[in-house]
């Protein structure tokens, strides 16, 4: 058709106005579409296709894109284009100039495959036989460096294809191809997790305590280079692609591609039209190129980074309170609880004692692991052996009023425990949460006395208003109130 559209040029007078041109173009690029449509399809396929038939489409598409870049450039060059281009883009129930099919296989195929490829070939790889942990956890410190390097490699790929104005669908890629990138590292994170299971395993069977400072150390070392290294590589990454992006758009504005695409934009359902990599990146990287998100650059990818660093930080906070666990392993079972005598305890019991002293321990690798790091770990330490006690006092089947009081003499003890070791976690901080279950346990104590009493004295018992309880300790309440007969 492009003779007639010379000819039309040529002619372009009143009686044949340029109206007649963007006519006559915009129901070739229509024919055009049809015939695209029967080739490549709708585009929505090719997520899981094997390697021989994703490259045969990703230089169809790089192909395609080539085409319509130059012959968009072309036909905006012909004179009766200058006003009418725009009409020509926008896009009508009868046609379009880009269809949506061609705009998928471009985005998957030359944008986000290349990123994913990128991404794999960098990925945490599992565990030698002959490596130790360290040198997988550095490798792979060493490749997530290397990937995080790459948005100018990535934008001048796109550059060198004409295709600067699918700044938003990029930047939309390299938010899930990275995304995609991070949930790799679980695969390390879980050879650490399932180490831990299995020393757990081995400790329960044999009564030992289940604490390996060398393993705790190698943990350690998994999140310093997430939380420290990478998280701050991350920020300068996030910064370059914001610059790859402006580059982009302003190096596209211009462009007759870039302008077509502008124009299909337009349709506030465009994400969903795409689709790819996702209507939810797509639309997070387009409110954030227009300044009105709020949750920033590269969400998906951070929120993954982050997923992953408290993954590493759950694991080191189980190491440490294994030993809690060890301790207080027959806590439930303890005779104490039911005795029968109306004596008051005046001291912990042993293996109560004996936490403060493990946590104790901890403390000159832990201050060794912050030196240089605004990170603190006794906080988080603290909460995840408060969680080890408190499920162990759940579990506790009967206490009589002599069970109560030694168990309250045990939180007491516990609670101390934090300011002891210089933990500044606030009310609702290990001791914060500790309080709240001693003042549960004493409110439900005084209530089991009395019901004893008005049953002695023949009278019904009325269970008095407590005024405040804490939401947190609401789970842990029932089981004691089963155990104190207050159900």
């Amino acid at each position: 058709r492009w003779p007639l559209l010379q000819a039309l040029e040529a002619s372009a007078s009143e009686d044949s106005p340029p109206a007649l041109v963007a006519t006559t173009v915009k129901a070739a690029l229509a024919a055009l579409a049809a015939k695209l449509l029967d080739i490549i399809g709708d585009g929505k396929s090719g997520a899981q296709v094997d390697e021989a038939t994703a490259n045969q489409r990703a230089s169809m598409a790089v192909g395609l894109l080539g085409v319509y870049v130059d012959g968009f450039a072309r036909l905006q060059q012909l004179s009766a284009m200058q006003q009418a281009w725009p009409q020509v883009c926008a896009a009508t129930h009868e046609a379009e100039a880009l269809p949506w099919p061609l705009l998928r296989e471009v985005v998957r195929f030359v944008l986000l495959r290349p990123m994913e490829d990128d991404a794999a070939a960098l990925a945490p790889q599992g565990l030698a036989q002959s490596s130790r942990p360290s040198e997988a956890v550095l490798a792979a410190e060493s490749n997530a460096t290397r990937l995080l390097q790459m948005p100018s490699t990535w934008s001048r790929r796109l550059e060198s294809q004409g295709a600067a104005q699918l700044a938003v669908p990029w930047l939309a890629c390299v938010d899930e191809a990275n995304a995609a990138y991070w949930r790799q590292w679980e695969k390390l994170v879980g050879i650490f997790d399932n180490t831990l299971k299995h020393r757990s395993a081995e400790a329960a069977n044999s009564g030992a305590s289940g604490f390996d400072s060398a393993f705790l150390q190698e943990v350690m070392q998994l999140h310093s280079v997430l939380h420290d290294n990478l998280q701050q590589k991350f920020t300068t990454f996030q910064a370059d692609v914001m610059q790859q992006v402006g580059q982009l758009r302003f190096d596209g504005e211009s462009s007759a591609f870039g302008m077509a695409l502008k124009e299909k934009m337009k349709d506030p359902q465009w994400p969903s039209q795409l689709g790819i990599p996702s209507e939810s990146s797509l639309r997070s990287a387009a409110d954030f190129i227009e300044g009105s998100a709020s949750s920033g650059v590269l969400p998906a990818a951070a929120a993954a980074l982050s997923r992953v660093e408290n993954q590493v930080r759950e694991v080191v906070c189980r190491c440490c309170a294994e030993p809690v666990m060890r301790i207080l392993k027959d806590y439930p079972e303890m005779p104490e609880w039911n005795l029968q005598s109306d004596e008051i305890a005046h001291g912990p019991l042993q293996c109560i004692t004996l936490v403060p002293e493990h946590l104790f321990s901890l403390m000159p690798q832990l201050e060794k692991s912050q030196e240089g790091s605004e990170l603190q770990w006794l906080p988080a330490i603290l909460e995840a052996s408060v969680d080890v006690v408190v499920d162990k006092v759940m579990k506790i089947r009967e206490l009589t009023a002599a069970g109560a009081s030694q168990l309250a003499v045990d939180l007491e003890y516990l609670r101390k425990v934090p300011d002891a070791l210089g933990s500044t976690g606030g009310a609702d901080g290990a001791a914060g949460r500790l309080k709240d279950l001693l003042e549960t346990v004493e409110y439900l104590a005084l209530q089991q006395r009395r019901k004893k009493e008005c049953m002695a004295q023949g009278v019904t018992y009325v269970e008095e208003t407590r005024t405040t309880v804490p939401a947190r300790n609401r789970t842990a309440e029932r089981p004691l109130r089963l155990a104190m007969g207050l159900s």
